[in-house]
């Protein structure tokens, strides 16, 4: 219930409830009763008449305005399906040049290949074992499956040699003698690109990032 409180009512509501009360309020003898002015009965006689009318046109505009929204849906429904069909055959017809598909509104397909662009990969760490096996491991960070790793090994950190080539995050090295220090480091590659090096990983030597382990 919504008392007194007119302005709280919906729209439907108030035009009904304005209209009951515009009717009882006619008769002179009961704006008399009330003590209402023919001012303020033409007044309310007026604004709830024109209120009506008002939603009315409000509600048939907004059925109106539904209906033509439906439409243009289906009308953009049927628009794309022909729109697919003539594209469709644009581009299986033999003999069509890059300018004639764009001339007829479509976008050519792009044949060049994508560039990969390798990034640096990060969390490097190789991981000696007692038996000369040492164990490499990083993350992708971001890089294609086209890109190849390649892990070098330094024994004075400024001359590197490639020790390995792959596209997988880890790799096992063998051949190494526990207790001779060797750097390694990752890089991405994808042709003549290359990423910036990896951190260096460190075994056996001074400030070594790995624990020697004990092979399984």
């Amino acid at each position: 219930m919504t008392g007194n409180n007119f302005s709280s009512r919906k729209d439907a509501i108030l035009a009904n409830d304005t209209n009951v009360m515009n009717n009882y309020f006619k008769p002179v003898g009961v704006q008399t009763k009330y003590g209402l002015s023919p001012a303020q009965a033409s007044a309310l006689n007026t604004t709830a008449t024109a209120f009506a009318a008002d939603l009315t046109n409000v509600l048939t505009t907004h059925d109106a305005y539904t209906a033509a929204v439906k439409q243009k849906d289906a009308d953009r429904k049927d628009l794309l399906n022909a729109v697919k069909a003539i594209q469709a055959l644009v581009f299986s017809k033999p003999g069509l040049t890059a300018a004639d598909i764009a001339a007829a509104g479509f976008v050519p397909h792009d044949t060049s290949p994508t560039s990969v662009v390798p990034v640096m990969p990060t969390n490097f760490v190789a991981n000696p074992l007692a038996n000369g096996t040492v164990n490499c491991s990083w993350k992708r960070a971001g890089n294609k499956p086209a890109v190849t790793f390649v892990v070098e090994a330094s024994t004075d950190g400024s001359n590197w040699s490639v020790v390995s080539l792959g596209n997988k995050t880890k790799v096992t090295l063998t051949g190494y003698t526990p207790g001779n220090t060797v750097n390694f480091r990752v890089v991405a590659a994808r042709g003549e690109l290359r990423s910036p090096a990896s951190n260096v990983s460190t075994i056996y030597g001074e400030g070594s990032s790995s624990t020697l382990q004990i092979a399984a």
